[in-house]
C-alpha cells in the first residue's frame, strides 16, 4: 500500500492541479486559505475481503496482498463552490487524470456520488458550501513475512493391526542438523 503520505499528496496534486482551488487537509491547524477552497479529509479506510499470501521467495518469505477501500471527503466554501465541485467531479471521469492517481497507487472507483449543496452562515455572512463524498481502493503489500518454519517434530503412533499386538514407534524428524 502506498504511504499516507503518497495517497495524500497524490489527492493534493490532482484536485489543486486540475482546478487550481487551494486545498487544505482538514486536520491542519494553520491559517484557512482565500476562498474558494477544498478541505480534505480521509475518514473511512478498510480492508475488503481477506489478505492472500504469495510465496514463499528464496529467502523463505511471503508476501501478503489485499485491497483496501477509503473515502475521500471533500468540502468545499467559498463563491461558486457547487459548480466548482461539480467541474471537479467531471475531472475524475479523465482517463489522464486516472492514470495520475495510478502512479500515486490509489484508484478512485465511486467518483458519481451527490454532490450536496450545504451553503450556510459564516459567522453572519451567508456562505456557498459542497460536500461531495468520493471512493478510492488501493492495494496494500506487506513484504518479509517469515514462511514459519517447524524445525523439529516429535510423533508417538500406535499402528493398530486385528488379531496382533498392536505397532508402537515414535517418530522424529529435526531440520536443523
Amino acid at each position: 500500500m502506498p504511504s499516507f503520505d503518497t495517497i495524500k499528496n497524490t489527492i493534493y496534486d490532482v484536485i489543486y492541479g486540475k482546478t487550481s482551488i487551494e486545498c487544505q487537509w482538514n486536520w491542519q491547524d494553520g491559517s484557512i486559505p482565500a476562498k474558494p477552497f477544498f478541505s480534505l479529509g480521509l475518514p473511512t479506510f478498510r480492508k475488503i475481503g481477506r489478505d492472500v499470501l504469495i510465496g514463499p521467495d528464496i529467502s523463505g518469505n511471503f508476501q501478503m496482498n489485499g485491497n483496501r477501500d477509503f473515502t475521500l471527503s471533500i468540502l468545499g466554501f467559498g463563491t461558486g463552490i457547487v459548480e466548482k465541485t461539480y467541474l471537479l467531479q467531471t475531472i475524475f471521469e479523465r482517463p489522464d487524470v486516472h492514470e495520475l492517481f495510478r502512479i500515486g497507487g490509489i484508484f478512485p472507483y465511486d467518483i458519481d456520488q451527490q454532490i450536496i449543496e450545504i451553503s450556510g452562515l459564516d459567522q453572519s455572512q451567508p456562505e456557498e458550501r459542497s460536500s461531495y463524498d468520493v471512493f478510492m481502493r488501493t492495494d496494500n503489500i506487506v513484504t518479509g513475512i517469515p514462511a514459519g518454519i517447524i524445525e523439529k517434530v516429535n510423533i508417538e503412533a500406535t499402528y493398530e493391526q486385528f488379531g496382533k499386538p498392536d505397532i508402537e514407534t515414535e517418530i522424529n524428524i529435526d531440520s536443523t542438523i
